[in-house]
């Protein structure tokens, strides 16, 4: 970094005073015209960590994280043809040190894109003129994830809690609320093509009865289940009888 606080393409890669290092991430996978982004990030950072910071950094708070991971391209220059190799790198890896650690080979950092798939979540109750929104997710997003990034999608992340919400699976007419573990795009490989199945979005509420302290999701929209009204009917005309005798 030079006197005037600009980074220059001699300190890439180069710890500064404070601790922070700049680092040239090769990010072509977001977008056609974007071919490198060049970060400030402390020497701590994790490869999740600077996913997140990229995606935040070209407003790209829709994606799914988990679609997208860091490769380090290790060029060795000794002598006749330089020796290259790519690295996956894990979540929990930390680049400024990997980079740290080949003083004397050409290392790049390069944003990749896994191969993911579509669902499809209806999201009124987020915003009602909003009938469903696709998303493309990874195999391993879960109904949290999937949460925290419709919130994302509408600008909400700071005014709602992933955990007042919760998906529900529609099968014909069953319905299922599934576990913030549960992986969506596994869920969905088990749909038969002749079914009509869905997810929803609802917001959870938690139950006043003693008897159900867990979250429940509540549809506003719709009675109750047919069986529930099957039961209050059948005991309504069963005191009726009592009183008429």
């Amino acid at each position: 970094m030079n006197k005037t606080g600009l980074i220059t393409e001699e300190t890439i890669g180069g710890e500064t005073s404070n601790g922070y290092c700049a680092l040239k991430v090769y990010a072509k996978c977001l977008a056609p015209d974007i071919e490198y982004k060049t970060v400030n990030v402390p020497e701590t950072i994790s490869s999740r960590e600077l996913v997140l910071l990229l995606l935040s950094k070209y407003r790209m708070k829709h994606r799914d994280p988990k679609l997208f991971y860091l490769t380090m391209d290790v060029t060795i220059r000794k002598t006749g043809i330089p020796i290259k190799r790519t690295m996956v790198l894990e979540d929990i890896a930390r680049p400024v040190q990997l980079k740290s650690c080949n003083p004397f080979g050409d290392v790049r950092f390069s944003l990749q894109m896994r191969k993911g798939g579509l669902v499809r979540i209806h999201d009124s109750v987020l915003m009602e003129e909003s009938k469903y929104k696709c998303l493309l997710i990874s195999d391993e997003t879960t109904v949290e994830d999937v949460i925290r990034i419709l919130l994302n999608c509408y600008g909400l992340e700071n005014l709602e809690e992933v955990s007042r919400f919760c998906i529900l699976e529609v099968r014909e007419r069953r319905e299922r609320k599934l576990s913030r573990s549960e992986k969506l795009l596994h869920v969905q490989s088990g749909w038969s093509s002749s079914q009509y199945c869905r997810f929803i979005l609802k917001r959870s509420t938690r139950s006043v009865s003693n008897q159900f302290p867990e979250e429940s999701c509540v549809d506003e929209l719709c009675s109750f289940p047919a069986y529930a009204t099957r039961a209050e009917s059948n005991l309504s005309r069963k005191l009726h009888i009592l009183n008429y005798c």
